[in-house]
């Protein structure tokens, strides 16, 4: 009774296959999934917390006589508040052919073809946001807080319903090194809510992966907008490097990754020095993290749990960092630095960060950006970078690049005209 697939097809048939209301699809840099319907719901709330019902819901469907069902979906910042996760037997696999034209080698690429009419609207205003980061400066003097990520939403009306297949695929091809994603939230959605909603991006940041006892983590943290000139990109690059105030907030993530992480381990090797990543409109300082688990049967799944929300989303103590999001963000995040991803019946698996990402909701698309903040932090340099954040899903949606002019100096300001929203 085996639906699962096993495709040699080129990978921009896999896509073609997508359904956006009914089909889940999550790629890496070396493989994609295209699970599609019937799905099942996991086993009963009675069972235990989310990983251990997701580990019996596999279990029953192998009884079932599904020989290879995974789980797929995406878990919310704030863990089982919110979550999307189904049980999938109808899987469509295939190893990810790659893009000539998706080297994400620096400059904006604009997708004419999703164009429309639309309306932006900040949520909450760029001043607000501004006060929320100097309202956490104020904090790290006050309080245990050492690192917060503060975020901000851009709500993108459209006057008719956005391609979201051309979207995907558009991020698709522009981030071949990410975590590509689509989720269908109605089964998470509230009696009330009617309409479609899909979770939608291309996340440049991996949680973990897990084959076996072997794992891999890629943290994210410190960043800075990518220019089109080659000359100011490497310099921009060079000086992300060089950051003191970047290496210090990437270092609070790994360290807390680290010690998170090492109960868990049998080995565990950690770089003492980040390396760059870069998208087509970021760069980032990244640690590739592996380790060898001490307990193969833990699954994914349960380790991603485990290790989320990690400073690199949330900040550093976790708990002061929660407290302060929810005293100085304005909106919920929902899905946004969440967990989307997979797990097999082995606990084998794939889970990113829910970052890049938007949610569409009928002819409306909330688009997501968060900078981390720590001490020596700048409200404006902070809102530019948000900004730069935003245009990966706006591109694939056809909404023209956000362009923020970075202050010299932390006294001068920025206009919400001169940045377009």
């Amino acid at each position: 009774m085996d639906t699962t697939q096993n495709v040699a097809q080129r990978y921009d048939d896999l896509l073609d296959l997508y359904s956006q209301y009914s089909s889940l699809y999550f790629s890496s840099p070396s493989h994609s999934l295209l699970a599609k319907p019937p799905f099942a719901q996991l086993v009963s709330e009675r069972v235990g917390d989310i990983a251990q019902r997701a580990q019996e819901s596999l279990s029953i469907a192998k009884q079932l006589g599904f020989a290879d069902p995974i789980i797929m979906g995406a878990i919310g910042f704030d863990g089982e508040d919110a979550s999307a996760l189904r049980v999938c037997n109808n899987v469509i696999r295939q190893t990810k052919m790659p893009f000539a034209s998706g080297d994400a080698s620096g400059g904006i690429a604009f997708n004419p073809s999703q164009a429309g009419a639309h309306r932006i609207t900040p949520v909450p205003s760029g001043q607000v946001f501004k006060n929320s980061v100097n309202e956490a400066l104020t904090l790290f003097e006050q309080t245990p807080l050492q690192k917060v990520v503060l975020s901000r939403a851009l709500d993108v009306q459209f006057e008719s319903a956005p391609n979201i297949p051309l979207a995907l695929k558009s991020l698709a091809v522009k981030n071949p090194l990410g975590y590509t994603f689509a989720v269908p939230l109605n089964a998470a959605a509230p009696a009330t809510v009617v309409g479609n909603r899909v979770l939608i991006g291309a996340s440049p940041e991996l949680l973990l992966s897990k084959s076996g006892k072997d794992i891999h983590i890629h943290p994210l943290a410190g960043s800075i907008a990518r220019s089109e000139n080659p000359s100011e990109d490497a310099q921009k690059a060079d000086g992300l490097l060089q950051s003191a105030k970047d290496l210090y907030e990437h270092r609070v993530v790994v360290d807390a990754i680290e010690k998170s992480l090492r109960p868990f381990c049998k080995s565990l090797r950690v770089p003492r020095t980040p390396s760059l990543m870069s998208t087509a409109t970021m760069w980032h300082l990244g640690t590739h993290i592996t380790a060898e688990l001490n307990d193969e049967t833990l699954s994914s799944l349960a380790l991603a749990l485990a290790l989320h929300p990690t400073p690199a989303v949330g900040g550093y103590p976790v708990a002061d960092a929660k407290q302060a999001i929810k005293k100085l963000e304005q909106y919920p995040r929902d899905f946004f630095t969440g967990i989307v991803g997979w797990c097999n019946a082995q606990g084998d698996g794939e889970w990113a960060i829910t970052i890049r990402c938007a949610e569409v909701f009928n002819h409306r698309v909330r688009v997501y950006a968060g900078a981390g903040v720590v001490a020596g932090s700048c409200a404006e340099k902070e809102y530019a970078e948000t900004a730069a954040k935003f245009n990966t899903v706006l591109n694939a949606f056809g909404v023209k690049p956000v362009k923020e002019r970075v202050p010299k100096q932390t006294k001068s300001k920025v206009s919400e005209e001169e940045v377009h929203v």
